[in-house]
């Protein structure tokens, strides 16, 4: 007879099941006769994972419940803002809307304990160091990144890319500004003209290599480091492989635009940052001189490759002061002093001597911009006379805002807010607007940024990376892909599928890993273990930035959490037998 354990797992996966059976019908989704065995497998699955769930003491069961619970609520709503754009499911059936989201709340409490499981074990953690050279590491990222280059020859260009091409060989009418970062056009605009001197196929073909050989370096110095930190080799060689065969990396290393530097910059900081921490916490060694510069030129890097990189970096180092009893705090600070001096000199007196114009202020309105156009689509009958005359101060045409207004992308009503206008006045008027229909700024700003803390089935789109952009593509630089264009929309469909197939979408979610982290991260703080919560910062600050950006769900914003998120999951098991024994050597004295 079955025990009551797995009456508990059966029940709790047809609730589970059933809750899935549920969601499909109030979606719009039927499936019926032949799909029932899509029903079948679903029951299947559920039932494992409550299998392999078993109980852990790294968190209590309320705090699992309640993370479990609100992604839940994250998903339902999710599923209701893709299909409809608003919060339809939520109001179409209550008693529906609760066994989904309940139901919903068990399956992801199921796999936040396997995959808490997953990463604490030691199987991954070797008793010496399994040393694996860089330079292997570095082979194979090359070798599998040429599969992917090859069909896409002499490279690829992003958007942003062409018209950092196209402000720096003068092809903008405007003044050369720093909406598109002036470090890293100059960096792409330097070696590109150096190709250029043969031709401009070759200028591109030079930067794809430059790039795929500086972004190969780094991720297999980070790679190897992890392999020093007393990991197997089979879980560095696996993550060897993920990076160099999935087109998260792979599509975006021969691609010119910033983001594919600034994805490993982010990455080689936080590894810093893990340095910092074994070095302290692990193995009991001082920080030395070298690895504080090394923060601080991957800080730098990171600061000047993306506008909001400075956002991320200097909070994570301020936290560092208070590591191991501010036992190093001069050094943090000292690091961060220069980091912040080095990057507001740069803004504040290099620039303007340059003549290189600012970010425009409006850049920072993305989310306020998109609740105010929203607010117009749905309620602009209830403008007073004072809203009315400010909105006409700080757009061109706030009447035609409802029009413009798309959940996904803030560019539309971006470009019709006017460059001079008066910050308090506004966001006094955002504010008033607010209180009137809060729930309407509550439906703009997460139907503009769920998809970034909203796990997803179907994996990120790669095609804007895969090709030549269109736009602000200048007719001026002469650059055509050498294969045919019905091969490479073939390849292109063909990595597509491989990105969508199941759990390759799971390796490369972006949504997934911020939840992943959120859990490791509870588990340090609960611990009191503050310091190995410190490399969570810079991906928590991503994720804040990302909300905070005009496009919902592009993975060149939010690309950087995938490769840290790993790294850091791999040491959470070598960190957690380190917390416990240490815990228990204490709990020995104290017997004693």
């Amino acid at each position: 007879m079955l025990g009551t354990k797995h009456w508990r797992n059966i029940v709790g996966s047809f609730f589970i099941s059933l809750g899935i059976y549920v969601l499909n019908n109030i979606s719009g989704v039927n499936f019926d006769n032949e799909y029932l065995i899509y029903y079948g497998l679903i029951f299947f699955g559920v039932y494992q994972t409550y299998k392999y769930s078993n109980k852990l003491s790294l968190l209590p069961n309320w705090l699992v419940y309640s993370v479990s619970l609100i992604i839940s609520v994250v998903l339902f709503l999710s599923i209701s803002f893709s299909l409809y754009g608003n919060l339809t499911l939520l109001k179409s059936n209550k008693v529906a809307t609760i066994i989904c989201i309940f139901s919903l709340g068990l399956l992801v409490k199921n796999i936040c304990l396997i995959v808490l499981n997953l990463f604490a074990k030691d199987s991954l953690i070797s008793d010496k160091e399994e040393y694996v050279s860089w330079k292997r590491i570095f082979s194979i990222l090359v070798l599998c990144w040429l599969i992917y280059f090859l069909p896409y020859l002499p490279g690829s260009i992003a958007g942003d890319g062409n018209y950092q091409l196209a402000e720096y060989f003068g092809y903008v009418n405007d003044a050369m500004s720093n909406h598109q970062p002036y470090v890293t056009t100059l960096f792409e605009g330097v070696i590109f003209q150096i190709g250029r001197h043969i031709n401009d196929n070759f200028g591109l073909f030079l930067y794809a290599v430059i790039q795929i050989i500086i972004t190969a370096t780094i991720y297999s110095y980070c790679i190897k480091k992890l392999s020093q930190f007393r990991l197997k080799r089979i879980a560095v060689y696996s993550l060897t492989f993920l990076v160099g065969l999935l087109p998260y990396w792979s599509l975006l290393a021969p691609t010119l635009q910033k983001d594919t530097l600034f994805i490993a910059f982010f990455g080689l900081f936080v590894m810093n940052v893990l340095e910092v921490i074994d070095a302290v916490m692990i193995r009991n060694k001082p920080v030395t001189n070298k690895l504080v510069l090394k923060l601080i030129i991957t800080g730098l890097l990171v600061s000047f490759w993306r506008n909001n990189g400075i956002v991320e970096v200097l909070p994570t180092l301020i936290a560092l002061v208070l590591i191991a009893n501010r036992k190093y705090w001069k050094k943090f600070l000292v690091a961060s002093i220069i980091i912040l001096g080095i990057y507001g000199s740069f803004e504040k007196i290099v620039m303007p001597s340059l003549g290189i114009v600012p970010t425009e202020k409006r850049e920072a309105f993305a989310l306020p911009m998109q609740q105010t156009a929203r607010y117009m689509k749905y309620h602009a009958d209830d403008l007073n006379s004072v809203e009315r005359s400010e909105l006409r101060k700080t757009f061109y045409n706030y009447k035609k805002l409802g029009e413009l207004y798309n959940p996904y992308i803030a560019d539309s009503v971006k470009v019709d807010m006017r460059l001079d206008f008066d910050t308090a006045t506004y966001l006094k008027v955002w504010v008033s607007m607010g209180i009137e229909h809060p729930i309407t700024y509550l439906q703009a700003t997460f139907g503009g940024t769920y998809l970034y803390y909203s796990p997803q089935i179907r994996a990120n789109s790669f095609v804007w990376c895969a090709e030549i952009s269109d736009y602000a593509r200048d007719s001026r630089i002469k650059i055509n892909q050498f294969a045919p264009k019905k091969f490479r929309d073939a390849f292109t469909v063909l990595i597509t599928n491989i990105a969508n197939f199941p759990l390759v979408n799971i390796l490369i979610n972006d949504a997934l890993c911020v939840w992943v982290s959120l859990l490791m991260f509870l588990v340090f703080i609960y611990k009191k273990k503050y310091a190995f919560a410190i490399p969570f910062i810079p991906i928590a600050l991503n994720v804040l930035v990302c909300i905070a950006s005009p496009v919902d769900g592009l993975n060149r914003y939010s690309g950087c959490i995938v490769f840290t998120s790993y790294c850091i999951a791999l040491l959470f098991g070598l960190w957690i037998k380190q917390i416990g024994n240490v815990e228990q050597g204490k709990a020995a004295r104290e017997d004693k």
